[in-house]
């Protein structure tokens, strides 16, 4: 047999420019990767958005939450969505998920989309969403990706030094296939656990950097207290000595959001919730 006999293979049927293809390869042509981005005008959508522009092989469309917006989503059929839209917080300190456990219920009934999370999110909420959807279904289409930069820079949220997914068996092993095939995310340093590890582990991360600014400002006004040094030199020596990479000088609005939903959800994170308190006022 000749290596042109090996290649054509199934019904052959004529292309417009004259070419010939195989059936099974015109298909496998028209099947792009559909990426559908929930969360309207934000930092992490349009970078979400902007790490699947890729030349070839994924078709990625921006969409919100309202009525209209979503049900073209829905309409439009994606083969993953991307939750990157905040969830409000009630004055109890809990989320106000309702929405988001039934919007996910609709993308994954609608077209048997995928969906990863990656607006923040505490394990009560993901408890909700596992019960609303059942075991067996949250671990076959759900994945928790959330952003570690707390950049309003879109190219340091697509090229974070880490990333941690959270996930389970199938829905983990071919979110990072997709994430690896089919996007620029490139991130030096690939975590992954199952979606609560992943929760904790973002709260985690924004609670110890809400703690280690109210440190450093502290330190800061003790010293123009006691005088006889320059506070601005005393930080960089203690955060060089700590092997600090950046000098602390804000805490973002995320980290408050997540010191918000975090302390709020125990009584046992005494120290988010001082610090939470004092920048919220």
């Amino acid at each position: 047999m000749s290596n042109e006999e090996e290649v054509v293979t199934g019904e052959v049927i004529e292309m417009p420019e004259g070419q010939t293809i195989s059936e099974e390869m015109a298909a496998e042509e028209r099947q792009d990767l559909k990426v559908a981005i929930i969360g309207g005008d934000n930092v992490l959508s349009s970078a979400t958005a902007r790490a699947f522009d890729v030349p070839l092989g994924v078709e990625v469309q921006i969409f919100s939450t309202d009525g209209d917006s979503f049900d073209e989503c829905l309409s439009w059929k994606p083969n993953i969505a991307f939750w990157c839209d905040e969830i409000s917080v009630k004055k109890n300190d809990t989320l106000n998920d309702a929405d988001f456990i039934a919007a996910t219920q609709r993308l994954i009934r609608s077209s048997g989309a995928g969906v990863c999370i990656r607006s923040s999110i505490n394990v009560e909420t993901y408890e909700r969403l596992m019960m609303a959807l059942t075991r067996e279904v949250f671990q076959n289409k759900i994945t928790y990706m959330p952003d570690l930069s707390d950049s309003l820079n879109v190219q340091d949220i697509i090229m974070s030094p880490v990333q941690i997914i959270g996930g389970t068996g199938k829905a983990l092993e071919q979110h990072i296939q997709v994430l690896r095939g089919t996007s620029w995310f490139n991130a030096d340093t690939l975590l992954t656990g199952t979606v609560p590890d992943a929760i904790y582990a973002r709260l985690g991360v924004s609670g110890y950097k809400m703690v280690r600014q109210k440190y450093f400002d502290e330190l800061y006004e003790a010293v123009m207290d006691m005088k006889n040094a320059n506070p601005m030199i005393v930080n960089r020596l203690v955060c060089n000595a700590l092997g600090e990479g950046v000098t602390p000088n804000f805490v973002t609005g995320a980290q408050e959001y997540d010191g918000r939903i975090f302390a709020g959800a125990t009584d046992t994170l005494t120290l988010i919730e001082n610090c939470w308190c004092l920048y919220e006022l």
